[in-house]
């Protein structure tokens, strides 16, 4: 399983060095397998940002040592610490403190997490694009109980009175329009203070901002829109017909909204579940979606592409 470590800096580092300042340097490591970032000459809070990536057994503990670099003789350490496996698992991102003959030796940050064919932003969808991040935010991975639990009930209670009732969706608009009127003729006879009444639904700073959103999220939908429809990545358009046809078949057993109540409610469900069974996914489902890629690619491979297509017309 691949680990992307990031080495980010360290501070408070010994000078390892008689005449001088040392120029630290740390190696990353596991059983089997290193990287070392490069050094920074003369400084004793050294930033080095460097990225790696080591192929992990799922349970071993990452090894940080930073050493002194020396043209002249060995190398002296200067610190080193180690990430326990348990940690490396749920991702780490953090100061660690790094020990010298038993004694402190300043810290050093760093930043790791386990790769996988969940965790990775699937193709088609970029960085830029929020649905990816909304399903991993705190309100779905259940952070604050109380106010997951109380947006569920809310969403559910409402599907549940809408169908129970079959309640109009533009009936009930109007008719909450007509009570909000009315509402404000009462306050008005009765001298109440208006102030209750919010004078602005949106500050005005934030307009554009709001805009600005709309307008990314507008450009980033088209673009995909463009990919799909124009078969510029055929993988991504088998997979957009492959969704399109499956809820084509499932909205013919109920309706839109029914599978809209039951899509949101597994956002509540799924993103937790991959979280608290991430380790069980890793190791026991992440080989058959390997084979699964694979097969897909193969099979994507074998179809024709137009640029082939018209190479041989030509």
């Amino acid at each position: 399983m691949r680990v992307k470590v990031k080495v980010i800096s360290a501070t408070n580092l010994p000078n390892q060095e008689f005449m001088g300042t040392s120029d630290p340097y740390c190696t990353c490591s596991i059983p089997g397998a290193e990287f070392k970032t490069k050094e920074i000459d003369n400084n004793l809070n050294p930033e080095w940002n460097h990225d790696g990536e080591l192929d992990w057994d799922c349970e071993g503990d990452i090894s940080f040592v930073v050493k002194d670099s020396n043209n002249y003789r060995a190398d002296k350490p200067m610190g080193n610490c180690t990430l326990a496996g348990s940690k490396v698992l749920n991702g780490f991102n953090g100061d660690l403190p790094l020990l010298l003959d038993g004694k402190d030796a300043g810290t050093i940050k760093v930043e790791v997490h386990v790769v996988t064919l969940i965790s990775e932003i699937p193709d088609g969808v970029t960085t830029s694009n929020s649905g990816f991040n909304l399903i991993n935010s705190s309100l779905f991975l259940w952070e604050s109980k109380a106010k997951s639990g109380a947006i569920l009930g809310c969403v559910n209670l409402v599907g549940f009175v809408y169908y129970m009732f079959e309640v109009s969706l533009l009936v009930s608009a109007v008719n909450i329009a007509l009570a909000a009127v009315g509402f404000g003729g009462v306050a008005r006879l009765a001298n109440l203070p208006l102030e209750i009444f919010p004078s602005e639904v949106v500050a005005k700073g934030k307009v554009g901002l709001i805009s600005e959103k709309l307008a990314q999220s507008t450009n980033s939908a088209m673009a995909f829109a463009t990919r799909v429809v124009l078969w510029q990545d055929q993988a991504l358009t088998v997979r957009t017909l492959v969704v399109v046809y499956v809820l084509r078949g499932v909205t013919r057993l109920m309706s839109l909204g029914s599978v809209a109540l039951i899509c949101f409610n597994m956002l509540f469900f799924v993103p937790l579940q991959l979280k608290l069974k991430k380790k069980a996914i890793v190791t026991h489902v992440e080989p058959f979606l390997k084979k699964g890629m694979v097969m897909k690619d193969e099979m994507l491979a074998k179809i024709p592409k137009y640029a082939h297509v018209a190479s041989k017309d030509d």
